[in-house]
Order: structure tokens, then C-alpha cells, then sequence
């Protein structure tokens, strides 16, 4: 399909009464994203892992069309996200070739907030992971930008793009692979690869069960390793029991 025909339809998609849900619609048809849709559901972590890949592609391909129907804006875009990957890239291994030298680099500059996925000290300290993590900021700042300046769309529209956008960026966190994880690696060496071994077991238990745990569930006992007090349900909704 043409790419400007394509952002017609984004245009009078967004324009007409049901908005987002019939662009939803058409570019669910679409057949990259059936194909996408497929292979990404054919893998066993969808039925553990609480993400709507059909949603998330569709929002991805929309943020495409809208660029596609801006190019001025997407090249300025670009070219600004290209810009400063490569002035961090070039940050980054120019201060571990000064300290190579024994030179002192200038000191980094501040994060605005510390995330708590990149709190290991190889990623402040190795020019390998470093780079890895600031180009993984980058980029997912510069996709919720586009999310973000997206038009035309309502509140609730920009709110449903945004919301698949960022499930997209926070599903691509390298501090969620095994290969790009410095403490899963750490942790795989100091064990002799048993982390690898009990994580594996815990998958395949998940996979079981279809659902994705956080604890062991069979650790507690009432009455040996767990309090059990009498009282009454007071409020009950779909989320908690209030025992009183």
C-alpha cells in the first residue's frame, strides 16, 4: 500500500467519530501486522508476559504513518535522535580512553532521575554497557516524543498510543536479557550457572501455569510458617479482600 494513501486513511481515521478504534481496525488488517502479530503470539512468554503485542504493533505502525504523513518533522526528528547517539557514543568511549591514559574525564553529567534497572555499577563504569544503556534512553525518549506530538488525535487517543509505546520501550530494556544484563551474568559466573538452571525451572513452572509469579508460592504454610489471626472480610472488589 501506497505510504501517502496510508496517511490519508490515518488522517480520516483520527477525524471520524469512532477515531482510534477504527484505525485500529484498518491497520489491524494490514497484513505486516498480521504477520507480526503471529510470530510474536506463536512465542510461549505471551501467555506469561501481560502485553497486547497486537496493540503494541498497531500503535508502532501508527507512530510510523503519522511521520510518514510529517516527513519534514520525522528527518528533523531523526536527525536530532542520530546526533546525540553518536556526541554519548563518543562521550562515553572518549572518557575510558582517558582513563586508559591514566587522564581524569570530565565528570558525568547528572541523570535527571536514577532508574533503578541500570543501578548496577557496570553500567555506569563499563563503556560497553554504558553505551548500550544511554542508547536504549535515547531511543525510547525520542519514540514517546513521537507518541507524544502525534497528530491529530484526542486525549484518549494520544493516551492509548502512548500507553502501547511505552510497553514497547519497557519490554526492550537490555536489563531484561540475560546476554545484556551484567548481574544476571555476574550472578550466572559466581554460581557455576545454577541462577541459570533455577531461572529456567521457574519459566517452565510459569509456562505451566500460564501466569507469571513473582514468589514461591508454596513457601508459606497457615499455622507453621504463617500467622493465621480470626476476622471477617469487611470489603471485597476484583483487586484485594479487606479482612478486618
Amino acid at each position: 500500500m501506497d505510504s501517502n494513501i496510508e496517511a490519508r486513511e490515518v488522517r480520516d481515521a483520527l477525524s471520524s467519530e469512532n477515531g482510534i478504534r477504527q484505525l485500529a481496525d484498518a491497520i489491524g488488517s494490514h497484513p505486516f501486522v498480521r504477520i507480526a502479530e503471529s510470530a510474536l503470539n506463536s512465542n510461549p512468554l505471551h501467555q506469561v508476559v501481560p502485553i497486547d503485542w497486537a496493540e503494541v504493533v498497531r500503535a508502532l505502525r501508527t507512530l510510523w504513518l503519522d511521520q510518514v504523513n510529517r516527513p519534514e518533522n520525522a528527518a528533523a526528528k531523526l536527525m536530532d535522535f542520530s546526533l546525540r547517539a553518536w556526541q554519548s557514543t563518543f562521550g562515553i568511549w572518549n572518557d575510558a580512553a582517558l582513563r586508559c591514559l591514566g587522564l581524569e574525564p570530565p565528570p558525568p553529567r547528572q541523570a535527571a532521575a536514577e532508574d533503578k534497572r541500570f543501578a548496577a555499577p557496570e553500567w555506569q563504569h563499563n563503556p560497553g554497557y554504558q553505551t548500550l544503556k544511554e542508547l536504549y534512553l535515547l531511543a525510547s525518549e525520542w519514540l514517546l516524543g513521537l507518541a507524544a506530538e502525534a497528530e491529530p488525535m484526542t486525549p484518549a487517543e494520544r493516551q492509548w498510543l502512548t500507553f502501547h509505546v511505552r510497553q514497547f520501550v519497557d519490554a526492550a530494556s537490555p536489563a531484561l536479557g540475560f546476554a545484556s544484563n551484567p548481574v544476571a551474568l555476574r550472578r550466572a559466573l559466581e554460581t557455576g550457572g545454577a541462577s541459570v538452571t533455577d531461572g529456567w525451572r521457574n519459566l517452565m513452572g510459569d509456562l505451566q501455569q500460564g501466569k507469571l509469579t513473582m514468589v514461591d508460592a508454596t513457601a508459606f504454610q497457615p499455622g507453621r510458617n504463617l500467622a493465621v489471626s480470626a476476622g471477617k472480610v469487611v470489603y471485597r472488589n476484583k483487586l484485594i479482600e479487606l479482612i478486618q
